[in-house]
């Protein structure tokens, strides 16, 4: 497809802060067994209203220190102030990272009815503007294939895409999608737009029947008849789910390499038993 690759395909992976020591050194651990991979680089996820944000530093350092890899730590926005931000770019910027993922975020999940602060930040566009002007970073951006949950319309979601983009995001991340045509759509829209920017296809091999629900509802991503074949034909079989799941991944990265994509990356559960099977046969 037209407009999509101009270099060679990269790959990235994603990760989350465990909560304990011991989940620490067992991500390290499974981050060493992706090192076989050419990556380009590790995205930390970072949580909203101080969810995480700690422990996402505490792991970028380590993942830079003890495993010599390039991070791409997530950094949301929403209800933190400007000092707030610029203190941990700062941080970041000490630990020598040049990217990161700028993001919205969610408010606390124990605030129902959360109001940010006059001086807040409320969407990734206001903060795309504010690390532009304060730090020389790459900064990424995330859309989603099948348009956020909360957008009104296709239409306004890819204004809100091309903001992010006009603000300074050099890369756009997808959302999780399990139907390609999705993401080939999607990557026509926005070259209409005007977007130029590579958009990256995020991916997550469904493998167990309890994921699908909460993978779903997270994405908004449709359900492809191949693959509600495959959860039918397996249901009650959890091995047969997981290497159905792994082939379907297999197949949707194979057609997406084949179409031009700049990339793939890669959410990984904190696992690396998949990624190392999925991956593979593309990444040598």
């Amino acid at each position: 497809m037209k407009g999509i690759q101009t270099t060679r395909p990269l790959l990235s992976v994603e990760v989350f802060p465990p909560k304990t020591p011991e989940g620490v050194t067992t991500l390290l651990d499974e981050l060493e067994q992706l090192k076989r991979f050419p990556l380009e680089y590790v995205s930390v996820t970072y949580g909203a209203g101080g969810a995480n944000q700690d422990r996402s530093l505490t792991l970028t350092r380590l993942i830079l220190e003890e495993l010599d890899l390039p991070v791409m730590p997530h950094f949301t926005c929403v209800g933190s102030s400007r000092v707030v931000i610029l203190e941990f770019l700062r941080a970041m910027e000490s630990m020598g990272i040049t990217r990161i993922l700028a993001l919205r975020g969610d408010p606390p999940q124990d605030q129902t009815n959360y109001q940010p602060a006059a001086d807040a930040f409320r969407y990734a566009s206001d903060l795309v503007t504010f690390l532009r002007a304060h730090s020389t970073m790459q900064i990424a951006v995330a859309a989603y294939p099948e348009k956020h949950p909360q957008a009104e319309t296709l239409e306004t979601d890819m204004t809100h895409l091309r903001g992010k983009v006009d603000a300074g995001a050099c890369k756009i991340i997808t959302q999780l999608f399990y139907d390609n045509s999705r993401y080939l759509e999607f990557v026509a829209r926005a070259r209409r737009q005007g977007i130029t920017i590579p958009i990256i296809p995020g991916l997550l091999p469904l493998i167990q029947h309890q994921q699908i629900e909460k993978f779903v509802k997270l994405s908004q991503a449709s359900i492809p008849p191949a693959l509600m074949k495959i959860i039918a034909q397996t249901e009650g079989n959890d091995l047969a789910m997981k290497t159905a799941g792994m082939d379907f991944a297999r197949r949707q990265i194979r057609e997406l390499l084949a179409a031009g994509v700049p990339g793939i990356h890669f959410y990984t559960l904190n696992k690396s038993e998949i990624a190392l099977q999925v991956l593979d046969e593309f990444f040598p």
